[in-house]
């Protein structure tokens, strides 16, 4: 890993009494000096219907999230991140 500027997360979510893994979430940051660059997959099983969604999004520093290209709300896909870089 870089210190401070390469980050990666992961959650996965799982049913224990029907056996089943409703959702799996990985991230990956990477920032430089003015701006940070955001990636995001989530797969979902839930009932009978099964998604996956990419994401991503720059962060610019001190404006916070300027953009996600995917058309989705831009605070939803930061979810799991931390807010606006200092």
């Amino acid at each position: 890993m870089l210190p401070h500027k390469l980050r990666l997360e992961g959650s996965a979510d799982y049913d224990f009494i029907d056996k089943n893994l409703v959702q799996t979430t990985a991230r990956v940051r990477y920032d430089v000096q003015c701006c940070g660059f955001i990636g995001e997959v989530i797969q979902s099983d839930y009932n009978l219907k099964q998604d996956r969604q990419y994401r991503f999004a720059i962060e610019l520093a001190n404006l916070g999230s300027m953009a996600n290209f995917m058309g989705i709300d831009a605070e939803e896909s930061m979810r799991g991140f931390s807010g606006g870089r200092k």
